[in-house]
């Protein structure tokens, strides 16, 4: 049987491959799902073929490949280089004293360019010690020039003035976090109540539409395990977004840096909170939520360590009438579904694939990406796989 007529499908990810990809791999005209990420993979990847049509996140977790497909020129044992690997030809010893040449260049340029750089920091040095000492007390936010606020639970005893008028007292030693949508706030109001603010930049007049509307459908849930909503200030600048304020910080604070406060018990019930959140958002919102990025830093704890879902709904809301399914890739990587990564359709079933590694990663104690697991050329699901141990036997700390 030819190779052309073979219809392939080759997802062998996560399976502590190493050497290189064979050329052959390029003629199966027929291979239409192709993943060796997470491997030990080492060489160029062939450009020719069939190969040339996957994208990079067929090949992510070998450090040592390089090709087009992953934006990694190659290079040969003599300096020179190519996208595809191949070495260049005809060299001779007129060609080593050209390479060496260059060689010289490029490290002269390279120290030029480290003293421009040592210069510029001692100026920029000179300049906050002359000018850059008040710098903290500056606001961090402009809200002023038309800003508002739009509530969306009456139960706040604030008045839209009161807020602002806190909201412009607001420094960058007022802030406590930052994640992929934007940076965090924590605002104390004159009572002693305290919410958190993420701060949300602008990007145009559609946006802002978009949003608002969004906002409007966040703000009417409210759940014991979901991180409610109370409102948002819309500034010329910016959207800020007004959450209650919980004190037990992220999980992955808890997990990771104080990690003997989590005996069995609350890490178990940590688990079943953050599984009733996101079902929550599955089954029981109109429109139905897709989280997209479910991990231990968007699992926050209140006093008494019980989970709330942070950051739901930022991504896009789908509709009932939408089948559910969204192509904007978003998520962390280590947390991600091997077919979300692969075709970027999100649906409940790849937020439960999250929500299966964050189990593994509160057991456990070991983040998704931990280096173990990455030298070996594996993930957190991958190692439990290889392990075939009873997940009792890794939890840290339990009693």
């Amino acid at each position: 049987m030819k190779n052309t007529s073979l219809r392939c499908y080759n997802y062998i990810s996560s399976n502590s491959l190493s050497g290189s990809i064979p050329s052959s791999l390029g003629k199966l005209n027929k291979l239409i799902t192709f993943n060796v990420s997470n491997n030990f993979l080492i060489g160029p990847i062939p450009s020719d073929g069939v190969l040339i049509n996957f994208a990079d996140n067929s090949f992510t977790g070998n450090r040592d490949l390089c090709g087009k497909q992953i934006n990694r020129t190659c290079r040969d044992d003599s300096g020179g280089s190519g996208t595809d690997g191949q070495p260049p030809t005809g060299q001779n010893q007129g060609g080593k004293k050209k390479y060496s040449g260059r060689l010289l260049i490029s490290t002269s340029a390279t120290i030029g360019a480290l003293l421009l750089v040592a210069l510029m920091c001692f100026w920029g040095c000179f300049l906050y010690k002359k000018f850059g000492k008040n710098e903290s007390s500056s606001i961090a936010m402009d809200v002023s020039g038309g800003a508002s606020i739009v509530m969306f639970h009456g139960d706040l005893p604030y008045s839209s003035k009161e807020i602002i008028k806190k909201l412009e007292t607001l420094t960058e030693e007022h802030i406590i976090g930052s994640g992929g949508f934007g940076t965090v706030y924590k605002l104390e109001m004159d009572d002693g109540s305290i919410f958190a603010l993420k701060r949300i930049v602008k990007m145009d007049d559609g946006f802002d539409r978009f949003f608002e509307r969004e906002l409007e459908i966040l703000g009417s849930i409210k759940h014991r395990y979901l991180v409610n909503l109370r409102g948002y200030c819309n500034s010329p600048t910016s959207k800020l977004l007004m959450y209650d304020f919980l004190s037990g910080g992220s999980l992955d604070e808890a997990l990771h840096e104080r990690s003997e406060q989590l005996d069995w018990d609350a890490r178990l019930t940590i688990i079943m909170g953050a599984a009733k959140g996101l079902a929550y958002l599955h089954h029981d919102c109109s429109p139905r939520i897709i989280h997209r990025d479910i991990k231990s830093s968007n699992i926050l704890l209140d006093g008494n360590l019980e989970a709330r879902v942070t950051d739901f709904g930022l991504a896009k809301l789908l509709g009932d009438e939408e089948s559910h399914i969204t192509t904007i890739v978003a998520g962390t990587f280590g947390y991600l579904a091997p077919e979300y990564m692969q075709s970027g359709r999100a649906t409940e079933k790849t937020d439960v694939y999250s929500f299966g590694v964050l189990v593994l990663e509160v057991l456990s104690g070991k983040r998704p990406t931990d280096a173990s697991f990455i030298e070996k050329g594996l993930n957190i699901v991958g190692w439990r796989i290889d392990h075939g141990k009873l997940l009792i036997q890794t939890v840290r700390g339990c009693r």
